[in-house]
């Protein structure tokens, strides 16, 4: 099941213009720091990359993304939750 920012009102978010906005608008409400939200942008933009230019992909690029940047999206996951939690949603909501 998908579940979009659109369907709980009660976020009140502004609605991203795209992937990679998705998480500015994630930092501009202090859900994810600024930092992280310039690389998960970038993993983002990558992956329209992926989805629309798929016969240039670097796939030793792609082999480092998914070894190294691990990491971030265990960040990521911490931090929505962590902001989730402190705002009285209970993350299995989503």
């Amino acid at each position: 099941m998908t579940y979009h920012l659109k369907s709980y009102p009660r976020l009140g978010l502004r609605t991203p213009e795209s992937y990679a906005d998705a998480f500015n608008v994630l930092s501009e409400e202090k859900i994810i720091p600024p930092d992280l939200a310039k690389i998960l942008a970038s993993m983002a933009k990558f992956r329209h990359i992926i989805a629309h230019a798929y016969t240039k992909i670097d796939v030793k690029k792609v082999y480092d993304l998914i070894n190294y940047n691990l990491e971030d999206l265990k960040e990521f996951l911490r931090s929505v939750a962590h902001s989730l939690e402190k705002s009285g949603i209970d993350i299995k909501e989503f």
